[in-house]
């Protein structure tokens, strides 16, 4: 899946991009406090890691912010221009406004809990808009502008382009010289490659098909009709039991006491398809 945050819910909100994201912010907060120890020694000043790491947590914000924003602010379809700008305004304003006070409310309990002195809330509120104001309009001017490019482009995609249903086929018909003969899927017990044809095995007759396996399987009800080996497809309802070789394959015996090789490598397939044929 993709990591970009550009398009689509299910990129922002997958695991990978969390991970990048709170990396990312994880090393801003780092970037600022080494920032913050370099102008300390350049100025011949102290610096107390903890206080420099309590006031760049302003970095970690962002990530559950813009995460929220992400799921909530949407654009309606159709919306004209003035609700798009209203929207982006909103988005812009309200997402500096809690990003401003969750900072503040950190750094005000933190301080409480680990300095002798304390910040207040609204004197941290008031440095953190002088000093980081065109950071919140930056970020999320950038998060509406990529959440308007969202919408729009779910809106362009066309409904059609999901792939259409898949439709089975409920009966074949068999050229037997001068004959056409009609054979409901519902009454195929078995098919078995027959190279350069495929043969069709019912209870009372077997018939040979132009075709191959592959293409065939593909027209058949992949519930009822599975693979058990390269060259035999069977119809799961005639399956009377199965037993193992104690190698990995099986040996199946279907309601017409024909018997065929279930392969190792179409266990689990068909198994899953036994299993659920039993639960229903």
């Amino acid at each position: 899946m993709q990591t970009s945050i550009a398009f689509g819910n299910d990129v922002v909100t997958s695991k990978k991009s969390k991970i990048i994201f709170l990396l990312g912010a994880t090393t801003l907060v780092a970037l600022a406090m080494l920032q913050d120890l370099l102008l300390s020694l350049r100025n011949n000043n102290s610096y107390y890691w903890s206080e420099s790491f309590l006031f760049n947590t302003y970095w970690l914000w962002f990530m559950p912010v813009i995460f929220c924003i992400w799921k909530k602010g949407k654009y309606k379809p159709g919306s004209n221009r003035s609700e798009i700008v209203l929207r982006s305004v909103l988005i812009i304003v309200s997402g500096s406004i809690v990003h401003a006070l969750l900072y503040a409310s950190t750094v005000t309990a933190g301080s409480y809990l680990l300095f002798d002195h304390t910040y207040g809330l609204q004197k941290v509120v008031t440095y953190t808009i002088a000093n980081d104001l065109y950071k919140y309009l930056l970020m999320y001017g950038a998060v509406a502008f990529l959440s308007y490019r969202r919408d729009l482009f779910r809106k362009k995609v066309p409904a059609s382009t999901s792939a259409p249903a898949k439709t089975n086929i409920s009966e074949l018909v068999i050229e037997q010289g001068k004959d056409h003969i009609v054979v409901i899927t519902d009454d195929i017990v078995m098919i078995c490659s027959a190279s350069p044809y495929i043969a069709i095995h019912t209870e009372k007759k077997k018939y040979l098909y132009t075709s191959s396996l592959r293409a065939i399987a593909a027209q058949l009800d992949q519930e009822v009709f599975v693979r058990v080996h390269k060259s035999t497809i069977i119809n799961t309802r005639y399956v009377a039991s199965y037993r193992s070789r104690l190698n990995g394959d099986y040996d199946i015996l279907l309601h017409n006491r024909q018997e065929t090789r279930l392969s190792r490598n179409y266990v689990q397939v068909f198994k899953q398809i036994m299993t659920d044929k039993s639960s229903c």
